[in-house]
C-alpha cells in the first residue's frame, strides 16, 4: 500500500463511526486531514484530539445536504493548508 503520510484528505461523517475511525486511522500514517460533521462540537473535539498529538487537522460544521456549506468548507481546507486536496 501506498504511503498517505503527507496527503490531504477530506473526511465527512467524521466525528464517529466509520468516519472518525478513518480519521484516526489516516492520522497515524502522517496525513493531513480536513473533517466536517453535522455535530460542530464533535468534529472539533475530534480536531483537538488529533492536533494535540502533532496531527494537522482542521474541522468545520458542514450539513452534506447543502452543496453551498460543503464548497465552502473545500474552499477553507485549501485556504488553511494552502494547497488543494490531493486527487483534484
Amino acid at each position: 500500500m501506498a504511503s498517505v503520510a503527507g496527503h490531504l484528505f477530506a473526511i465527512t461523517g467524521a466525528a464517529s463511526g466509520i468516519g472518525r475511525a478513518t480519521a484516526e486511522l489516516l492520522a497515524q500514517s502522517g496525513a493531513l486531514l480536513s473533517l466536517a460533521d453535522k455535530n460542530g462540537d464533535a468534529v472539533q473535539q475530534l480536531v483537538n484530539n488529533l492536533t494535540d498529538n502533532d496531527v494537522f487537522a482542521y474541522g468545520r460544521q458542514v450539513d452534506v445536504r447543502d452543496r453551498e456549506e460543503v464548497e465552502a468548507w473545500i474552499a477553507k481546507t485549501v485556504q488553511y493548508f494552502g494547497r488543494p486536496l490531493d486527487g483534484e
